[in-house]
């Protein structure tokens, strides 16, 4: 890789109190969907899902590429 180049990477970990960030380039790990975990979540973060059923009380979304899924209360479907 020549200095210079646009390069896609994955971060695969990182060290605030060292300042450290190790990433990969390595394909197979660069464009593999990365699971989601009830870890990497966090209040007021914004994630992409799929409805999964509409219920009277709310909507259930699958999170992402994961296995979770979210309750969207009926209050918090519309700004209505």
């Amino acid at each position: 890789f020549p200095p210079g180049k646009l390069v896609s990477g994955r971060v695969v970990s990182v060290d605030a109190a060292k300042g450290l960030i190790d990433m990969s380039l390595k394909r197979s790990v660069v464009s593999a969907k990365k699971r989601v975990l009830f870890s990497d979540l966090s209040v007021g973060q914004v994630v992409k899902g799929h409805v999964k059923s509409i219920q009277a009380f709310g909507i259930f979304v699958m999170i992402g590429s994961s296995d979770l899924c979210g309750l969207c209360h009926i209050s918090e479907v519309t700004d209505d």
